[in-house]
């Protein structure tokens, strides 16, 4: 399955943004590499088989994420790094697919989404799904959450990682346009305005709207500055100026 190109996971700027491990699943189950394996496979034919030949393959792609120029200090990572050896295939509970490795990383984004909204005593699902909790937020229990919310995607390194690469990887395929919509556009907007429907504020979803820009808007900030506290501070400031307008 072709979810993100070769060119762009290998690009610098994109290797500087995510962390190793996560980078290793997105080029992993992005790769059309299932012909080449599969020749592979037959090379090896009747050959020494203690390893299969996808989790050889899988390690070798690994060398060069993690710039190991000889096989003695890529071994010498596998051995230190079990997260490493699970993803290339070397331990019992590997991913068993690309599709596997693709659909891991979203569940796990899932799963930290709801914990994040849990912590803050906020609606891990949509209004229609759970209305009754929608009625107990107040207004300043959600700009806390909101607060929360910009350090979670900035600073988080598996949110911070999720959310650059669906910001690039966008315009690649319907399934990833999706994606980003759901957590970065579409997603929090409306869930911003269901909360402010729920509190009586009114003309919600422009407000909503106006509301979560400040949010994507310093993400961008944030993400092309090496003054991230002031950024931080910045957001900070324009959320609670936008907090003053809305009382």
């Amino acid at each position: 399955m072709k979810i993100i190109s070769q060119l762009s996971l290998f690009d610098d700027t994109f290797e500087e943004n995510l962390g190793d491990l996560f980078r290793l699943q997105t080029i992993l189950a992005a790769l059309p590499d299932e012909k080449l394996i599969q020749k592979l496979q037959k090379i090896r034919g009747k050959g020494r088989n203690e390893w299969s030949v996808t989790a050889l393959w899988n390690s070798f792609v690994a060398s060069f994420i993690f710039d190991h120029d000889s096989v003695a200090s890529l071994l010498r990572e596998l051995k230190r790094n079990s997260q490493l050896r699970i993803i290339c295939g070397f331990e019992p509970h590997f991913y068993k697919s690309k599709r596997d490795i693709f659909d891991c990383i979203v569940k796990r984004m899932e799963q930290q989404d709801g914990e994040q909204a849990s912590d803050y005593d906020m609606p891990e699902e949509g209004k229609e799904r759970m209305p009754e909790k929608y009625e107990t937020v107040s207004f300043d229990d959600f700009v806390k959450y909101s607060k929360s919310m910009f350090e979670y995607w900035t600073e988080d390194d598996f949110a911070s990682s999720f959310r650059k690469m669906l910001t690039i990887e966008q315009f690649r395929s319907k399934e990833m346009q999706s994606l980003y919509q759901q957590y970065l556009v579409a997603g929090p907007a409306f869930y911003v305005k269901d909360l402010f429907e729920s509190m009586g504020i009114t003309d919600a979803k422009d407000k909503a709207v106006r509301f979560y820009a400040i949010l994507y808007f310093y993400y961008s900030l944030y993400d092309g500055t090496d003054d991230n506290e002031k950024v931080k501070e910045e957001f900070v400031s324009a959320i609670n100026c936008m907090v003053q307008e809305f009382k």
